[in-house]
């Protein structure tokens, strides 16, 4: 993804979507949603990616890239 110069990797998606179980676990539900992969995403990802040096000077901040990033996602339809 622009902006980023280090993705997260096989364990940051492994993580995630843990955490995303666990997060509708703690709703009382036996699958995930798109809003729990939302919900957990930037405390499981911002410190598995880097900026790009650009990024850095341009005063962006790991959070806002990975934001844009999800705004930038279609949720998958069943």
């Amino acid at each position: 993804w622009q902006g980023l110069s280090i993705g997260a990797g096989p364990r940051g998606s492994i993580s995630l979507i843990r955490a995303a179980r666990a997060q509708a676990m703690l709703n009382n539900r036996d699958h995930i949603t798109p809003d729990d992969i939302k919900d957990v995403a930037l405390p499981v990802l911002r410190h598995r990616v880097g900026l790009a040096p650009e990024m850095e000077l341009e005063g962006y901040s790991t959070d806002q890239i990975i934001l844009g990033i999800l705004e930038k996602v279609e949720a998958p339809r069943q």
